[in-house]
């Protein structure tokens, strides 16, 4: 679909280090989605790789149980890596804010 001009980039969802790798040896990837927070690091070898071939690397789930200051959930996760785009639900304009105070402030 990429060589048809039908799509322009690639990423991927839910991938383990093994499916990322097999899908770079035959398409570009530039992006891959998986649940990971700070209670949830299964994904860590997926984020290293991530890292290294400087692909952005999108959390779901990023603030976990949501048991936690969210602004401090954000923060921890953006200060662990340059690729990571975290991009937190939000319920309410009072949430948007509260989720803004990680990178504004």
């Amino acid at each position: 679909m990429q060589r048809a001009g039908k799509i322009r980039l690639i990423g991927l969802s839910n991938v383990s280090l093994g499916q990322l790798r097999r899908a770079q040896a035959v398409a570009r990837i530039v992006s891959v989605q998986n649940e990971y927070n700070r209670g949830l690091l299964t994904s860590e070898p997926v984020l290293e790789a991530c890292e290294a071939d400087g692909l952005a690397f999108i959390p779901w789930s990023p603030l976990g149980e949501g048991l936690r200051d969210s602004v401090y959930e954000l923060r921890s996760l953006l200060a662990r890596s340059p690729v990571i785009l975290a991009i937190p639900g939000t319920s309410s304009v009072a949430h948007l804010e509260e989720n803004m105070q990680a990178v504004l402030a």
